[in-house]
């Protein structure tokens, strides 16, 4: 289990999830969840939703001075809107939705990271992690394809390990970790789930459960990891 306070970003299925799962383990005092589009339909006891653009720094810092998290999760991601779907061929690329998917699936985590690295001490001890994706392997990548979903996780990838290794020397309490959720029945994949195996297609309560399985046995000797939902390491 995990414990103390917990503070997640963004309210879509997964992020929901969590809430509500981590609301429900009695060593968790109390739950943000952070929403800026879609407020959250969970209902528990213990938590809090509060509305805040991520990429306002002055509003995350006062998140993290009120709430003072134990652990900080970021779901948010995008892999198509209804105007844009992935790419599936060069010739479909489109460069401003690269830059937004890079904002969005990249940039967001990253902003969190840094608000959490000014806003605590060298004695302090966090556990962050960021919802990454197997199609962001480079040496994972076999059938191409999702030019903008897959460099915008990579990019995040890159980022978010780049954390880990200067928070090894600043922040040696902290550990970051870029987590795959598996595929998940929510909207990011209904267009794409068709052909998944009844068994590899996950409920959001089921991706939750998996995810802080991996975040209760997080350390900072383990920071700086890319998992899978079972906990094996995917390569970069």
């Amino acid at each position: 289990m995990i414990n103390g306070n917990v503070l997640i970003f963004g309210s879509g299925g997964i992020g929901s999830a969590l809430a509500k799962r981590c609301c429900q383990q009695p060593s968790v005092e109390a739950v943000t969840l952070v929403w800026q589009h879609t407020p959250p339909v969970v209902d528990e006891p213990k938590l809090t939703a509060v509305q805040a653009d991520v990429f306002n720094e002055q509003q995350l810092g006062e998140l993290l001075s009120l709430h003072h998290p134990d652990v900080v999760i970021s779901t948010l991601g995008t892999l198509h809107t209804e105007e844009q779907q992935p790419e599936k061929r060069l010739a479909d690329f489109d460069a401003d939705w690269f830059i937004d998917s890079h904002v969005v699936n990249a940039a967001a985590a990253v902003t969190i990271a840094k608000a959490i690295d000014a806003h605590t001490r060298r004695s302090d001890r966090i556990t962050f992690a960021a919802l990454s994706a197997r199609v962001g392997s480079i040496s994972d990548n076999r059938s191409g394809g999702w030019f903008s979903y897959r460099s915008s996780k990579a990019s995040l990838n890159m980022a978010i390990k780049t954390v880990a290794i200067e928070w090894r020397r600043t922040r040696p309490q902290h550990c970051v970790l870029l987590l795959h959720p598996g595929t998940v029945k929510t909207s990011l994949s209904a267009p794409f789930s068709h052909s998944i195996p009844a068994e590899q297609l996950f409920s959001t309560e089921q991706s939750a459960d998996y995810l802080l399985a991996q975040l209760a046995a997080a350390t900072p000797t383990s920071s700086g990891q890319f998992l899978a939902w079972d906990g094996r390491t995917i390569p970069w």
